[in-house]
Order: C-alpha cells, then sequence, then structure tokens
C-alpha cells in the first residue's frame, strides 16, 4: 500500500505541474478567449471525472450547446 500511495503522490505533482502550465499557456491565449466569447450562440460544454486508485485517470466528455435545440438533436 505504500508503494500505491507514493505513485498517487507522484501522479498528483505531475497533474498539478500541467495544470499550472495551462494556466500560464491560458493566459498567453487571450485571442482565443476572446473568440469563444463572441460567438455566444454555441458554448462548448465539457464534463469531466477523474478517478485516482494508485494512477489517476480523468476522461472528459465536451458537447457543444447551441442556446437553440440544434445541438440536442444532433447528438
Amino acid at each position: 500500500m505504500g508503494a500505491c500511495t507514493r505513485k498517487n503522490q507522484q501522479q498528483k505533482q505531475k497533474h498539478e505541474l500541467k495544470r499550472r502550465e495551462r494556466r500560464k499557456n491560458r493566459h498567453k491565449q487571450g485571442s482565443t478567449h476572446i473568440n469563444t466569447q463572441t460567438r455566444r450562440e454555441r458554448d462548448i460544454l465539457c464534463v469531466c471525472v477523474c478517478v485516482c486508485v494508485c494512477v489517476c485517470v480523468c476522461a472528459c466528455v465536451c458537447i457543444p450547446v447551441s442556446l437553440s435545440n440544434e445541438a440536442a438533436v444532433k447528438y
């Protein structure tokens, strides 16, 4: 069990580093962020689920959601 938790710690640290990097990159890509806000009629809804047992496994599902019911019919 000790080895398992140790591995889990490493995974968490790696994950945290990746998140920090992504946060930094997000600031750089300010222009793309503005672009998504201007197209309000089409939003993207993301749902992420993470399960950590020794190793962290994350699954994300993203679906475009338009304000009309178009997207609901397509997906």
